[in-house]
């Protein structure tokens, strides 16, 4: 009965290595995070507003992509 719990379990036991990032999805992440972090900043300046913040987000999200080659930048 252990064997078959522990086989039927095995991935909740075991869970599957994530996969690594490719050089791509790095720099797209690195990208985020400096923008994300200087949008942020923004906000909590009084610079902009939350909505503005969200809007920036998303396209700071697209120019990351564009910059890495992953998309088109609107």
């Amino acid at each position: 009965m252990a064997l078959f719990l522990g086989y039927f379990h095995r991935e909740d036991l075991f869970p599957p290595e994530a996969p690594a990032l490719s050089a791509e999805d790095q720099a797209i992440a690195a990208c985020l995070a400096q923008r994300g972090t200087d949008i942020d900043q923004m906000a909590s300046d009084g610079v902009i507003d939350e909505n503005q913040a969200k809007v920036f987000k998303t396209r700071a999200e697209a120019l990351c992509r564009a910059q890495a080659g992953g998309g088109q930048a609107n």
